[in-house]
């Protein structure tokens, strides 16, 4: 994926590949793509807002950006359905939760 290697910082919590529907999680992914890596680095860039190399920061990434990782992820494990539903999906409503994201940042600084 242009030419980085993207990886996970240890001790994360991630709810894997879901999406979430009221006040629950509704998995709508095959089996093979609800514990999928790329669900859980997508988890973190959205929750960081950062790119991470060797457990620290590297760089910011925009939402278009990591929602893109995830969907390259899954279409080179050959999971091109969920990929193409999976990033539709993120692109048309990723946003509440990014934002909820950066409002938690913007309050703790």
């Amino acid at each position: 994926l242009d030419g980085l290697q993207y990886e996970a910082p240890a001790g994360n919590v991630t709810d894997g590949t879901s999406t979430r529907l009221l006040a629950g999680h509704l998995n709508i992914f095959p089996t093979s793509a609800q514990r999928n890596p790329a669900g859980t680095l997508h988890d973190i860039h959205y929750r960081t807002g950062h790119v991470w190399k060797d457990g620290r920061k590297l760089r910011k990434i925009s939402r278009k950006e990591a929602d893109q990782v995830f969907k390259e992820c899954l279409q080179l494990q050959n999971l091109g359905f969920v990929a193409a539903y999976g990033y539709l999906g993120l692109r048309l409503f990723g946003f509440f939760a990014w934002r909820s994201y950066r409002n938690r940042e913007r309050f703790q600084l």
